[in-house]
């Protein structure tokens, strides 16, 4: 793994990919280049193509070991791309590198996608709850697209957006107050 250390030089961010999510000798690869990353070059942060809101209970297990971490999995929507015994041994080392008392810099892990747009319009209505209660009932009146909304599946969201009528669709995307 040393050559990385020339080739990323000064580089603050590094893009992993792969052809699929889903390709066991891929992702043990890609496993042992992020502890490379973190160990060797001091990364803190791994930021994965999945839903914003759901990493955080990712994040938290890796920061704090609260949840298990099967179950966290297992309920994320569209999480089955990463749901692999790979995944999890990276989120397990993950989380036992932050434990480590001598690791003073912990990682975090986020992400960057937004695959469950319900939860997330969701965990935005309760922020804004409690700083201006009054806007989250401006909000519920107003068209917004709320009601295109219906699952935590993105496709879903989409397909109903797509055959929404132009005026809606404007309403939603120039919306203001």
């Amino acid at each position: 793994m040393s050559p990385l250390k020339k080739l990323i030089g000064e580089a603050k961010v590094v893009f992993l990919g792969e052809n699929r999510h889903d390709i066991h000798e891929q992702f043990k690869f890609k496993h042992r280049i992020v502890e490379y990353l973190i160990k060797e070059m001091e990364f803190t942060v791994l930021i994965f193509e999945e839903s914003f809101p759901y990493c955080h209970e990712i994040n938290q297990y890796i920061k704090t070991g609260r949840g298990d971490l099967k179950k966290i999995m297992r309920e994320m929507p569209l999480w089955f791309i990463w749901d692999t015994e790979e995944m999890g041994q990276l989120l397990l080392w993950l989380r036992n590198y932050n434990s480590e008392p001598s690791n003073k810099k912990k990682v975090q892990f986020f992400g960057m996608d937004v695959t469950a747009p319900n939860f997330g319009m969701q965990q935005v209505l309760k922020y804004l709850s409690s700083v201006d209660p009054e806007i989250v009932a401006h909000l519920k009146v107003d068209l917004l697209g709320f009601d295109l909304i219906i699952d935590d599946d993105w496709p879903t969201t989409f397909k109903n957006f797509a055959e929404t009528s132009p005026s809606k669709k404007m309403q939603i995307l120039f919306y203001y107050k």
